[in-house]
């Protein structure tokens, strides 16, 4: 079985193993080797299951499944552990990812519609300016990577305007925007904005997050 591990705090080893059925079909939590409970089935995971800790702290191990896929929530006492996909430095890390993502479609799909003219990637509005933007995605994604708020909110403005003139470009030269197309650009906007709540939270005054 599929199984992901993690730490309870920062300053501690992974000790904290979730395995898995395939297709979510169960799961089975480990705390140092030692088994602590298990989920039945998806639907009780889908709903969450508690565990109690020994040191009395409890655990909470919820499946969320969305558009971007399924995921597992894992909380103690109502915080996100770290490394699970709802700790604020999980979301912050996918965002600059995306970001990162982002400016290396531009370079590679850029330097083909400039060296080889491939009418398709016009057709998506991939032009060769697509190339020094791929740039400025990169620079603004390692920004983000030490946690600069600003530029994230310069990736997800810029990369809007990208969108809304690629749109522009392709009905200009006569052609239909492609559903996928249209699609993943919705899609890879929500974990950059996911990022601004990660972010806010991790500058926030107060105890550090997990």
């Amino acid at each position: 079985m599929p199984v992901q591990t993690y730490t309870l705090d920062p300053d501690n080893p992974k000790r904290l193993d979730i395995s898995y059925k395939m297709f979510w079909r169960g799961a089975a939590v480990y705390l140092d080797g030692q088994e602590i409970g298990t989920v039945a089935g998806k639907q009780e995971l889908l709903h969450g299951e508690e565990f109690k800790l020994p040191d009395g702290s409890t655990l909470k191990v919820r499946l969320t499944q969305s558009l971007l896929g399924s995921e597992l929530h894992i909380l103690r006492n109502g915080q996100p552990i770290p490394g699970s996909a709802t700790h604020p430095e999980t979301t912050v890390k996918s965002a600059y990812w995306v970001l990162f993502l982002i400016g290396g479609i531009g370079i590679l799909f850029g330097g083909l519609s400039l060296g080889l003219h491939v009418d398709m990637l016009g057709e998506m509005g991939i032009t060769d300016y697509s190339i020094g933007l791929g740039v400025v995605f990169i620079i603004l994604g390692l920004m983000v990577r030490h946690h600069s708020l600003p530029a994230l909110y310069a990736g997800i403005a810029l990369y809007a305007v990208d969108t809304v003139l690629g749109l522009v470009l392709v009905a200009q030269s006569g052609g239909t925007p492609g559903i996928f197309n249209i699609l993943f650009r919705g899609l890879i906007f929500m974990p950059l904005v996911q990022g601004v709540g990660a972010l806010r939270t991790l500058k926030a005054p107060g105890p550090p997050v997990g």
